[in-house]
């Protein structure tokens, strides 16, 4: 919540709506790059789509994603592919979490606007 407060502080409503949107675009291809990634053994590009996704997920607050983005970096910079998928499919989870999330925060943002 209070990564939302702060971008809602900065730019208001149409900033939080801007950045939430970039965000649920942004994350499924990043995650199906990962994936291909993997899939191909290319562990540069998976630290790549995984380290595009860390910040993100900081900026708006969601923390477990960023955490598990993190892992998929150390693992692929490690040159460990084999468990990304596993960290992958908790990242698909986590991220259907954060989007309900972000619905209930940008209505709190709207009623505070209003």
């Amino acid at each position: 919540p209070h990564a939302i407060a702060r971008l809602n502080r900065w730019g208001g409503e149409k900033l939080v709506r801007e950045m939430t949107a970039l965000f649920r675009a942004d994350v499924p291809v990043r995650l199906r790059a990962a994936r291909e990634a993997v899939s191909a053994g290319q562990c540069a590009d998976v630290y790549r789509a995984a380290h595009s996704l860390k910040s993100s997920c900081a900026q708006l607050g969601a923390m477990r994603m960023s955490a598990l983005t993190e892992k998929v970096e150390m693992l692929s910079s490690d040159g460990t592919l084999e468990s990304v998928d596993a960290v992958l499919d908790l990242l698909d989870q986590e991220f259907a979490s954060v989007t309900e999330w972000l619905e209930q925060e940008l209505n709190s943002v709207s009623e505070v606007e209003r």
